[in-house]
C-alpha cells in the first residue's frame, strides 16, 4: 500500500517536529555569550567534569553505567564490534531484552529483541558497539531533568516529562494502518512502521482493543511528551537527588527512568534508570504539545544559563579537556552517527 504524502503545511507548522537546528539557531547568541563568560566554547565540559566531554557528544552509555550505583539500572552487557562476530548466543539474558548502540542518541537503534534471529539481523545492520540490557516492565517512563550547583549539597529538578508510547484503539473494523492514519502523530511514523513491522499494520484489532505500536519513549519515534513536573516532583526528587549526588563529577543532565509511583502522597515504589544524559540533554518537557515555540526558547535558554553557572563554579576543577579541533571532530562524529543510525536502523 502506498503511503500518502504529509501535507507541507501540516509538516511545517507543529514546531515540535522541526529540525533541531532550526529550533536552536535563534538562540546561538546566548551560547556565544556563555562561551565568552566561561572563556571556552566548550564550557559544558566543566559542567560535568566527571564525564567525557561533559556528555555533549559521542557519549558512551557504558561509561555512564559505570558511574551509577549497580542496583539503579537494568542488568547490562557491553559488546564491542569484535565480540559480536563470535558471539555465544547461549549467554544471552531471557527474551525479550533490549539492544542499543553504546554511543547513540534520540532512541535511534534501540530495539526489543525476541529471538536469536532478530539479534543476528540487528548485528548485520550495524557495526557499532552495543549494550544488551534486560527489559524492565514498569508502567511509567519519565524524563527527569536535574541540576545541582557545586556550592550546594542538594540539587533541583527543572522538569519531569511523561513519555506516552504510540498506540491505537480498535473498532473491530479498521486495520491498524487505517486507525493510525487518523492520528497525526502516529501517521508521521508510518514509513518507519512499514519497515519495522508491516504485518502489525494489517491487523484488525477487536473493539476497544489497545495495540501498542512502539514501546520506545523517543520523540523521534512518535512518543508524546507530557509535562508532569507539578504532579511528580515531590515524589521523585528524593530518589533522583540521592543518586545524582553520588555520581562523581555530575551536576547537570536528564535521567530517563522506568518506574511505578503510587500512594497518597505519591511515592516511588520501584524504579530503574534506563539512561543518563549529560550536557547534550534537552529539557524535553518543552515538547508537550500545549507549549509554544516561545516557551521552548525560554526553557532552552534557562537551562543553558544553569549549565553556564555550574561551569563557572567548576572553573578550578580538573576535567578531561578537549581542544577546539578535537571537540569539533567529536561533534561532527555525533552528527554522522545520527545520520548513519537513521539510515541503517530506520
Amino acid at each position: 500500500m502506498r503511503l500518502p504524502k504529509v501535507n507541507v503545511f501540516s509538516a511545517i507548522l507543529p514546531w515540535e517536529y522541526w529540525n533541531t537546528w532550526l529550533i536552536y539557531l535563534p538562540l546561538w547568541p546566548f551560547w556565544l555569550y556563555y562561551s565568552w563568560k566561561n572563556r571556552s566554547v566548550y564550557f559544558f565540559q566543566k559542567t560535568n567534569p566527571g564525564i567525557s566531554f561533559g556528555g555533549m557528544a559521542m557519549q558512551s552509555k557504558r561509561e555512564i553505567y559505570d558511574l551509577l550505583p549497580p542496583e539503579t539500572f537494568p542488568l547490562s552487557r557491553y559488546l564491542n564490534v569484535e565480540e559480536k562476530e563470535n558471539f555465544d548466543f547461549s549467554t544471552l539474558p531471557e527474551f525479550p531484552f533490549v539492544v542499543k548502540p553504546n554511543e547513540g542518541l534520540k532512541g535511534l537503534g534501540v530495539k526489543f529483541i525476541n529471538s536469536n534471529a532478530e539479534l543476528e539481523a540487528y548485528f548485520k545492520k550495524n557495526d557499532l558497539n552495543v549494550i544488551i540490557q534486560e527489559k524492565i516492565s514498569l508502567p511509567l517512563e519519565l524524563g527527569i531533568f536535574y541540576a545541582r550547583f557545586p556550592s550546594c549539597e542538594k540539587g533541583f529538578i527543572t522538569g519531569i516529562t511523561q513519555k506516552k508510547y504510540m498506540q491505537v484503539q480498535g473498532d473491530g473494523v479498521l486495520t491498524v494502518r487505517e486507525l493510525a492514519m487518523k492520528n497525526e502523530r502516529i501517521r508521521r511514523q508510518l514509513r518507519f512502521l512499514e519497515k519495522s513491522d508491516p504485518d502489525l499494520l494489517n491487523l484488525i484489532p477487536l473493539m476497544d482493543e489497545t495495540i501498542s505500536l512502539l514501546s520506545i519513549g523517543s520523540h523521534t519515534r512518535g512518543a508524546e511528551f507530557i509535562d508532569v513536573t507539578t504532579r511528580y516532583q515531590e515524589a521523585i526528587f528524593p530518589y533522583i537527588d540521592d543518586i545524582a549526588t553520588k555520581i562523581p563529577g555530575f551536576y547537570y543532565g536528564r535521567f530517563d527512568i522506568l518506574c511505578e509511583i503510587e500512594g497518597s502522597p505519591l511515592r516511588i515504589k520501584q524504579a530503574k534508570i534506563i539512561e543518563l544524559n549529560g550536557a547534550m540533554s534537552e529539557p524535553i518537557h518543552m515538547y508537550d504539545p500545549k507549549n509554544s515555540l516561545l516557551y521552548a526558547w525560554k526553557e532552552i535558554h534557562r537551562h543553558w544559563k544553569i549549565m553556564s553557572q555550574i561551569a563557572f563554579q567548576n572553573r578550578q576543577v580538573p576535567y578531561r579537556k578537549h581542544r577546539f579541533w578535537n571537540g569539533l571532530k567529536r561533534i561532527f562524529q555525533n552528527l554522522r552517527l545520527e545520520k548513519d543510525l537513521k539510515n541503517k536502523m530506520g
